[in-house]
């Protein structure tokens, strides 16, 4: 359900709204997604006592439908305001409703998207970032508690907090200044790897509790660059017309990453664990914040041959990238 509002709410902006605000507002939608686990948390610990999950699991119900009703229900006024793009060009209703021609025109985009190698180029980056920067959100208190199990324990919120808040500023920030340069927006997939990878190395050359709190909120202002960069770039290059359908399919980079990169820490976690099921030190996810200081490397190097590909305003991308 979030990733159906999430994907309709953001490809519908982008349609509507005029091309030179795209990084601003691509930021700012992103952010707010990224600021939701910081608001609900601290939702859930002060007005739920942290204890009454039955209520707010009603109360998350009640708000998110509740949104979903209010955006359907403005849209047309929304339209009557800023409309443009295909709701106004398209010829007729009669044809807009043909759906076996609807079927073969996303057929048709689909098979050229996957036959970018920019796209791959962009979904390898993303694979990249967004799959070990799952990892960390995932694992950030289990990473705590591994290595201090007292104090670990009562860090967990904070954490969380310090990355969700990193997270939404790298999203909101790297839009508005990524519309106000003139450098290729591909520049901040370098920034984003070069700052997860910084944070990784600090963290594994301190080895301390207390250093946690810099590795979260690097990863999370990397991770933050990502996913405000990547969608701006993937409707400037592919166009905003079917931005929806791109978007929705690059998501299946992080989806992936994520899955193959929490698995991976599993397992190293186990194997440190002596099969007691519990692991203390920094050995227990060692292997997994190496494995991401690599994966940053690749993301780097793959950015780099990406920058090219990220020129603003470009409108024909299949046809020059393919």
């Amino acid at each position: 359900g979030s990733g159906l509002l999430y994907v309709s709410s953001l490809s519908t902006n982008i349609e509507i709204f005029p091309e030179n605000y795209r990084g601003k507002l691509v930021g700012l939608l992103v952010s707010l997604f990224g600021l939701s686990a910081l608001v609900f948390t601290t939702v859930y610990r002060t007005l739920f006592q942290g204890d009454n999950a039955l209520a707010f699991l009603a109360f998350m119900a009640t708000a998110c439908g509740g949104a979903a009703l209010l955006g359907t229900g403005t849209f047309p006024l929304v339209l009557e305001s800023v409309g443009c793009g295909r709701w106004e060009k398209s010829g007729s209703v009669a044809a807009s409703r043909d759906f076996s021609s609807v079927l073969l025109k996303v057929k048709e985009s689909f098979l050229m998207l996957v036959a970018s190698r920019v796209f791959w180029l962009f979904f390898s980056i993303f694979f990249l970032i967004s799959g070990n920067g799952l990892f960390v959100i995932n694992n950030a208190a289990s990473i705590a508690k591994s290595i201090d199990p007292e104090q670990g324990s009562n860090m967990k919120t904070s954490l969380v907090i310090a990355l969700s808040a990193c997270n939404w500023f790298g999203r909101l920030a790297s839009g508005v200044i990524s519309d106000s340069l003139t450098a290729r927006r591909g520049v901040f997939f370098i920034v984003s790897s070069v700052m997860f990878a910084a944070a990784v190395i600090i963290t594994l050359a301190v080895q301390s509790t207390e250093i946690l709190y810099v590795f979260v909120m690097g990863v999370g202002l990397a991770y933050g660059v990502m996913w405000s960069i990547l969608p701006t770039c993937i409707s400037e290059v592919f166009g905003a017309e079917n931005f929806g359908q791109n978007w929705g399919v690059s998501l299946l980079a992080p989806a992936a990453g994520g899955l193959l990169f929490n698995f991976i820490a599993g397992v190293a976690y186990d194997a440190h664990s002596g099969g007691s099921g519990s692991c203390t030190g920094w050995s227990c996810f060692h292997v997994s914040l190496v494995l991401a200081l690599g994966s940053c490397a690749v993301a780097c190097l793959l950015s780099v041959f990406s920058v090219p590909s990220t020129d603003r305003g470009r409108k024909e991308g299949f046809q020059e990238l393919v």
